[in-house]
């Protein structure tokens, strides 16, 4: 007959982590602003800020390639550059797999601009589509 193991605390029966299992926890409220954050200063939060900068180069990265690849619209308050999805496809698949992505989080930055018919920019069906820069990221 095997021996039996020892009983687990209680706190290990409800918890994943390992690495302190018996302290308590904080609860956080969903309007708390660290709701849904990592601690701050652990190595999460660091791959988490790593990653976004590494966005936020590619959105960068895309936003000079329309202002180069683009034609200037003639806006005398603004310098604004457009280019179909299609000439950008062309160009950027070369570079990146990643393009309609970046696409979506440069226009939630308010970098660029196209249709809000379309959600999501397709090869093919999207060809036409114009893409309009608005503004560079700072830095």
């Amino acid at each position: 007959m095997l021996p039996s193991a020892p009983p687990l605390p209680a706190c290990l029966l409800k918890s994943y982590s390992m690495s302190n299992p018996c302290a308590p926890r904080q609860i956080y409220k969903k309007d708390d602003p660290e709701y849904g954050r990592p601690p701050k200063g652990s190595r999460t939060e660091q791959r988490g800020l790593a990653a976004q900068a590494h966005i936020q180069q590619e959105v960068k990265y895309l936003c000079e390639i329309i202002k180069s690849m683009g034609t200037k619209l003639d806006d005398s308050s603004t310098s604004t550059y457009e280019i179909t999805f299609k000439q950008l496809f062309d160009f950027y698949t070369n570079i990146s797999n990643k393009l309609v992505g970046i696409l979506l989080r440069a226009r939630k930055h308010g970098y660029i601009h196209f249709d809000n018919e379309h959600e999501v920019l397709f090869q093919g069906k999207h060809d036409h589509v114009k893409i309009t820069l608005l503004q560079l990221p700072t830095n």
